[in-house]
This record gives structure tokens, C-alpha cells and sequence, in this order.
């Protein structure tokens, strides 16, 4: 099954200026869980790298790290649809991890939906890889 990554930062914040309605968002496609957990620990280890020392020192890294690697869905579950959000990271980023399925990926990107139906790509690999080349 597959997963949308999708990393959102906002605007610094920054004593009467409100960047709040700025943002850089984002998404990015795989096709395991695996691959999800690795996504969203690099962006956590991307944020980490970007943080200055008093970040260092003001958020639990080793928490995020860890939350990053080891999110599950569990079947049945009331909110098994649910996605997960890992953050806020120190400068307000959020990382959101959503189980979704091959049409799913396909409504959601434009490319991918301008095509034949004859002509869409047939197998999880190749809707994924598809998606993010839009």
C-alpha cells in the first residue's frame, strides 16, 4: 500500500511581522511502509541539521527520530485511516504520513489523472513513480 509524505513549514516567526500564511509544503509518494518511516526520518534528520544549538537543546531530537522510524497503522482500528503527524519540529514543521491507495495517488496528481485510462500505469511501482514525477 502506499504513502504520501507531505513536510509543511511556516513562515519564521518573527516579532510583529506575521509570516504565518507563508509556507513551503512537500509530497512526496512511496510505496511501503518502510520507505515512509525512512521519509519521514529524513526530514526529521534534515530539520535537525538546519536547527541552531539552543534548537538542539529545546526539543527531544531522539523522540522525533524514534517517532519517525517506528509508526504503525493498526488494521481494524478506529482511526486506521487517520493520517500521522510527526512535530512540530522546532521551527514549526510538521511531517504528515498518509496510508492511501494506487486511485488515490492517481486523483490526487493532475498528470496522472489527464491520461487514458488505457494508458495509466498499471502496477504500484510505477503509479508512485508516476506521482512524483508530475
Amino acid at each position: 500500500m502506499p504513502y504520501v509524505i507531505t513536510t509543511t513549514t511556516r513562515g519564521p516567526k518573527e516579532p510583529g511581522i506575521d509570516w504565518s500564511n507563508l509556507t513551503s509544503s512537500s509530497r512526496v509518494a512511496v510505496a511501503s511502509l518502510d520507505e515512509a518511516r525512512d521519509r519521514a526520518h529524513h526530514e526529521v534528520t534534515v530539520n535537525k541539521a538546519g536547527s541552531t544549538k539552543s534548537d538542539l537543546h529545546t526539543k527531544d531530537w531522539h523522540t522525533l527520530e524514534v517517532e519517525a522510524q517506528t509508526f504503525e497503522w493498526y488494521e481494524g482500528a478506529e482511526d486506521s485511516n487517520q493520517p500521522i503527524t510527526i512535530g512540530p519540529l522546532p521551527d514549526g514543521t510538521l511531517i504528515e504520513v498518509e496510508r492511501v491507495d494506487d486511485s488515490t495517488l492517481i486523483r490526487r496528481s493532475a498528470a496522472l489523472r489527464a491520461t487514458p485510462l488505457r494508458a495509466l500505469p498499471e502496477t504500484t511501482a510505477e503509479i508512485v513513480a508516476a506521482f512524483n514525477n508530475a
